[in-house]
């Protein structure tokens, strides 16, 4: 087991995380616990698997555990970038804007849409599907794959049907 490689991975995730913890202290409450406790799931899911394969080398628990941190990564720095667009709006300039979103139902849409389409690639079990789907793989990872265009269009038009219903009321 390469603990070397363990220590500098933790000790440069705790700096990381302590930057991003400083950065997400003015989103709301919610939002920051959502995220706070995604990057740590994250963070664990990187790390604990790899440990554990140590022991049950015949399992793939480290390729699960690093789908699932990158999973995490990518919903925690969606929640931080919602949360500071939400703070945004709390300006001045656009507090009677018309597009100032109302609730995190967006957000939480956008989560969902992007859960079911990684579960169902690996539900399926197509190699091509998983090739499409899933944007991470064991040597390469792309954060703007098909799941992340999907999940960003379902999350705007129900943003965008929450802004017409506001409208119309």
């Amino acid at each position: 087991m390469n603990i070397e490689g363990i220590i500098i991975a933790t000790g440069f995730m705790l700096l990381v995380g302590s930057i991003v913890f400083m950065i997400i202290s003015n989103i709301p409450r919610g939002l920051r616990l959502l995220a706070k406790g995604l990057l740590i799931f994250g963070g664990v899911m990187m790390i604990l698997p790899v440990i554990l394969n140590h022991y049950f080398p015949e399992s793939n628990i480290h390729q699960i555990g690093r789908i699932l941190s990158y999973m995490s990564f990518h919903l925690g720095i969606v929640t931080i970038l919602y949360g500071k667009i939400f703070i945004g709006f709390k300006d001045v300039k656009y507090r009677n804007s018309k597009w100032k979103p109302v609730n995190n139902q967006p957000l939480f849409v956008y989560m969902i849409a992007y859960l079911i389409s990684q579960i169902f690639a690996y539900g399926m079990n197509i190699d091509i599907l998983k090739e499409v789907i899933i944007t991470e793989s064991s040597t390469r990872t792309s954060p703007f794959g098909v799941p992340f265009i999907l999940s960003i269009m379902v999350g705007g038009l129900v943003y965008i049907s929450t802004v017409k219903k506001r409208e119309v009321s």
